[in-house]
């Protein structure tokens, strides 16, 4: 079986896709373990991609993850170079409005419309859900929930065009577009962000125990030379750190909250 590799998740632009098919490259040709770099473009699905059989390494997202049982191996989580990482492998999700807006607060885009970039998104859906549960004392707190976008570039791209007033994404997305995309990013400003979650990793389903733990090395060493950090620091990262699969089990907490509140989706 040929195995694929796989950063779709985190290709916010083209030149993005870029800078992590080098990385992967590193990845390939340090590990020793071949792999075919694939792209798996929009509009492709990321769950399609997630169910296949020979994902070598690729970036999964974490609430996905634990939803079916952490039946992946999990190889190494990425350490964004941000604050509000804080040097570990964590991230948000930040709401965003349109940059000319009159908004100052997430409050003030209750009664607008909602866009999301899918319904199994952690930063897209999941997360925002539990953060707005708290406010959820009125039967809707938009007129209207739109999409699914599908990625987090088209969502933002989405507020900044005005086919909604709000959205939740990927903080770490969010950085790659500063860097990769300034002109659309500079368009959206946040308004609030999420708690702090555990970001989505690398991870296989085609590996064998041995090859796993060459990868696995391959991507945790990747900040002890000048070539492996010269790639990271394109991708906007500090390195790659091995965690727990049980620190995904934090997106179905948040689940259970909202839930709890009575907030089972977002309206």
């Amino acid at each position: 079986m040929n195995l694929v590799a796989n950063a779709r998740m985190y290709s916010v632009s083209p030149a993005a896709a870029v800078a992590w098919r080098r990385l992967l490259a590193h990845v390939i040709a340090s590990s020793g373990v071949a792999m075919d770099i694939i792209d798996h473009a929009y509009p492709e699905k990321l769950s399609e991609l997630w169910a296949r059989p020979d994902l070598g390494c690729a970036f999964m997202c974490g609430w996905p993850f634990v939803r079916e049982g952490g039946v992946k191996t999990l190889l190494a989580a990425p350490v964004p170079a941000a604050d509000w990482s804080n040097g570990q492998p964590v991230y948000r999700s930040d709401f965003i409005v349109a940059r000319d807006s009159r908004f100052r607060s997430l409050q003030d885009t209750f009664g607008r419309r909602f866009a999301f970039n899918a319904l199994d998104s952690h930063s897209g859906y999941n997360a925002p859900r539990a953060h707005l549960a708290a406010f959820a004392t009125h039967p809707r707190l938009f007129r209207e929930v739109v999409g699914p976008f599908v990625t987090h570039t088209r969502v933002v791209e989405a507020v900044a065009a005005g086919a909604a007033e709000v959205a939740a994404i990927d903080s770490f997305s969010l950085m790659l577009l500063r860097r990769y995309a300034a002109e659309l990013a500079d368009r959206v400003r946040i308004v609030d962000s999420t708690a702090a979650c555990p970001i989505p990793a690398f991870v296989a389903s085609g590996l064998g125990d041995e090859d796993a733990a060459r990868v696995r090395t391959a991507l945790l060493n990747m900040d002890n030379d000048k070539d492996g950090r010269a790639l990271l620091a394109d991708v906007c990262l500090l390195g790659f750190t091995e965690v727990e699969p049980t620190v995904y089990a934090a997106t179905q907490a948040m689940e259970r909250d909202a839930v709890s509140l009575g907030y089972s989706a977002i309206v």
